[in-house]
């Protein structure tokens, strides 16, 4: 009597005869065929003897075999199958179908349930790919993760050589290598780092790969009342494109507006009026928002004009007149002064002129 099964879950299938021993079969067969499928060596057994669903073939007088009621297969881990009293208690180590396709990976570290150090177990866990998990980005400095749109009761687990642990997040947010917990792991170099949820009614654990990034993000946030050129920029290697603040017509920035931008991470900052100027290459993530523009008041005209203002082409027949209005030299009140003083000495010329025919005639009739 033969034992095959085409089940999703079942016990393994062995053989006790001489070099054949050394593996189990799982995976579906047939009767006519019971070695098919999947050999898994003693060495991949565990660490205790279990169950197969072989019966012990007992041979009886006239080199007749028949099945024992009373013994059954075993494995013994690492050394070879062997026969045992079903009376007996052996653990059960069930097999079933599975299609790799959708497993990314496997992990001694079981599951993750709450935070903290993660136990390891006998056996792999297998991790189910996911496209619901949001996303993992480890940076370019490998000291920490951001994480988009992570859904609620999700785990970010870090394994290396020495253990796994595991951080419940949710959301939109970044996690650094000190935020795990975990005094020992300074940063996230070197390590395997995912994010996976479990489902307790398929009885299985989803998981998503984080990425690492290539390079720095660079993100200016405008404050009110002004415009920022190259704002977002992402994966940076090197230097960055430069990125220009300007105030909005009618604000500006009063002096010492630079001083106030932190953060910048190894960037330079410039002031030149109502313009500020960001350059250079970041030595991390930089993430900087600068502060509002200030509103111009009248007792504010003294400030300087945005650069569009200071670039906009003057007309020359308006500016032409204005000049012809104006004196360039010396004082206005001066100039009327000279006008009175002038008025008064044509004047006195009149007088004088008619003073003179005056007498001239006079000293013609005479």
């Amino acid at each position: 009597m033969v034992y095959s099964t085409t089940d999703k879950l079942y016990l393994a299938y062995g053989l006790l005869r001489v070099n054949i021993d050394k593996f189990i079969i799982v995976g579906a067969n047939s009767s006519d065929s019971l070695n098919d499928g999947l050999r898994v060596d003693k060495r991949y057994w565990g660490k205790h003897v279990f169950w197969l669903r072989s019966p012990y073939m007992k041979p009886v007088a006239g080199s007749v075999i028949t099945n024992s009621s009373d013994y059954a297969l075993v494995a013994l881990p690492g050394v070879k199958t062997d026969i045992d009293n079903v009376s007996h208690a052996r653990a059960v180590v069930p097999a079933f179908e599975l299609n790799p396709s959708s497993v990314i990976f496997s992990s001694a570290a079981p599951a993750a349930t709450s935070d903290g150090r993660l136990g390891r177990n006998d056996a792999m866990t297998l991790r189910y790919s996911s496209d619901t998990l949001g996303s993992a980005e480890v940076s370019f400095d490998k000291q920490s993760v951001a994480l988009t749109d992570v859904p609620e009761d999700t785990y970010l687990v870090v394994q290396n050589s020495e253990g796994a642990w595991a951080k419940k997040v949710s959301g939109t947010t970044s996690v650094s290598a000190s935020d795990m917990g975990w005094m020992r792991l300074e940063s996230f170099a070197n390590c395997k780092v995912w994010l996976e949820k479990s489902n307790t009614d398929e009885r299985k654990t989803y998981a998503a790969e984080a990425t690492e990034r290539t390079g720095h993000n660079v993100t200016i946030n405008a404050g009110e009342n002004m415009t920022v050129t190259n704002s977002v920029q992402t994966n940076v290697t090197g230097t960055i494109a430069e990125i220009t603040g300007e105030a909005e017509k009618g604000y500006y920035f009063p002096a010492g507006y630079k001083d106030s931008a932190a953060g910048l991470n190894g960037l330079h900052i410039t002031q030149n009026g109502n313009v500020v100027t960001i350059s250079g290459k970041p030595a991390g993530d930089v993430q900087v928002t600068l502060r509002d523009a200030t509103v111009m008041t009248e007792e504010d005209s003294h400030m300087q004009s945005t650069a569009a203002d200071a670039d906009k082409p003057k007309d020359s027949a308006k500016d032409s007149v204005k000049d012809k209005g104006n004196v360039k030299t010396g004082d206005s009140s001066r100039i009327g002064l000279f006008a009175v003083l002038g008025m008064i000495s044509a004047g006195c010329i009149g007088v004088l002129i008619g003073k003179k025919r005056k007498k001239h005639m006079k000293e013609r009739n005479d």
